[in-house]
């Protein structure tokens, strides 16, 4: 089994975001440790929340994978078609999230960048990040209640 693994540091050799990635039999996208959906107890679901929010960054690994392939199809870049698990943690403090987002978005390029042998330019990275922000931000307002 290929193992893909990246690490971004966006602040100091403490605090990280690591996006691991290897071939499967489908494409399956793991949650990580603030995805969490069971809780020991009411307090225990206020204690995550208030720790972690509502937001997670599955969404983001999502939106990064939706944004790389739009990425290729729009540059005339043939992907493979294996598939892969990929899955993210992460140890940077939740208040700073926009930090936390671009640390895993990068992360998650590096790995489908190097498991699909794409070699998107540094400066075309940046503007993937935007991208999937803006995605994220369109899908919530064509998904709101």
């Amino acid at each position: 089994m290929n193992l893909i693994r990246k690490r971004v540091y966006p602040q100091n050799e403490n605090s990280f975001a690591e996006v691991v990635l290897y071939e499967w039999d489908r494409l399956e996208i793991l949650p990580g440790s603030d995805d969490l959906n069971s809780f020991s107890d009411i307090h225990d679901l206020v204690d995550k929340i208030n720790q972690y929010g509502y937001y997670s960054g599955i969404r983001l690994v999502k939106a990064a994978i939706v944004v790389f392939a739009k990425y290729c199809e729009d540059n005339e870049i043939q992907l493979h078609d294996k598939k892969f698990s990929i899955r993210y943690q992460n140890n940077i403090p939740q208040r700073w999230w926009a930090v936390v987002s671009g640390a895993i978005i990068r992360a998650t390029f590096q790995c489908l960048m190097e498991f699909y042998k794409v070699n998107i330019p540094s400066e075309n990275q940046l503007d993937l990040v935007i991208r999937v922000r803006a995605e994220l931000r369109t899908t919530a307002k064509t998904q709101a209640v």
